[in-house]
């Protein structure tokens, strides 16, 4: 029988740990994700991602772009952008009720159209945008947001959500993002939230 030399035995032991490492940082990976996912989940809302095929292409990937960056590098459980009194962008967890004339969400009413619709409806780019106003507000808890008449003017804002940034972007535009817990947005995303708003201002 032939010995196993010492070449051989150590590249079995590299084999087996390259093995090992791959499948830690797989469990690893795989773990983050659920919990950013736990961490952003908010009770009562639908998870949606809808874009506006009034634009084109590449402003459309960019949204696209935009919306991932902001709900992976913040805590932002949604992100909501608008211009001139219609949606762009909905990405994330949503309220969506009926429309304000009743009609619920069916096969022929989408979630997507629903949202889009119940927001141009509602007013709900007017309240953003006096909200923003020139730049950017964040509102750190529910007392806050419940003040400035958010949850009721805002269709899409559920109660779980505790913390929202909403960024003016340009003249036409405003951009909002909502977490579930307060005081969840750090001076930093705030101006990464502004930032991103201003971005999309110029695209």
């Amino acid at each position: 029988m032939r010995m196993v030399t010492t070449d051989e035995l150590l590249c079995v032991i590299v084999i087996v740990f390259v093995f090992v490492c791959v499948c830690v940082g797989v469990w690893v990976s795989e773990t983050e994700t659920d919990r950013a996912a736990k961490r952003n989940q908010v009770g009562n809302t639908k998870e949606l991602f809808y874009l506006c095929q009034d634009r084109g292409e590449d402003t459309m990937k960019e949204l696209a772009w935009v919306s991932f960056a902001l709900l992976k590098n913040t805590n932002s459980a949604f992100v909501l952008y608008a211009e001139d009194g219609k949606v762009m962008l909905a990405r994330g967890s949503f309220k969506i009720p009926g429309l304000p004339t009743g009609i619920p969400v069916t096969e022929n009413y989408p979630m997507d159209r629903v949202l889009c619709t119940s927001f141009e409806m509602t007013g709900g780019f007017a309240v953003l945008q006096k909200l923003a106003g020139e730049g950017t507000v964040c509102l750190e808890n529910r007392f806050a947001i419940d003040r400035y008449g958010l949850y009721k003017d805002l269709c899409f804002v559920a109660k779980g959500i505790e913390s929202v940034v909403v960024s003016r972007a340009g003249e036409n535009g405003v951009l909002i993002a909502g977490a579930n817990a307060a005081k969840a947005f750090s001076t930093k995303q705030q101006k990464w939230i502004a930032n991103v708003a201003k971005k999309l201002s110029s695209s």
